[in-house]
């Protein structure tokens, strides 16, 4: 069942995401998460883009808008982080 499997899949991306932005932050563009999915840049981590996030909160089950949450949460958390170190 593809529920059961992205109920294992968004926290493991949950996980790598705050492991990126704790080992790797200054190597990482936090804004290659938002672009489409079309992108022919390939990331060497788990890539689920924002616009698929966000389908996953207005389509899915109660649980998996939880993780999704928190996958959000973690990718405005490391954009926002970038944009503040390039302002200084």
């Amino acid at each position: 069942d593809i529920g059961e499997a992205l109920a294992f899949m968004l926290p493991l991306y949950f996980f790598s995401l705050r492991s990126l932005q704790t080992v790797l932050a200054q190597a990482v563009d936090w804004q290659t998460f938002f672009g489409s999915s079309g992108n022919l840049e390939t990331l060497p981590v788990i890539c689920i883009h924002c616009h698929n996030l966000c389908r996953l909160m207005h389509f899915g089950t109660p649980q998996i808008k939880l993780i999704t949450s928190y996958c959000l949460l973690e990718l405005f958390t490391g954009l926002s982080e970038q944009i503040d170190i390039k302002k200084e």
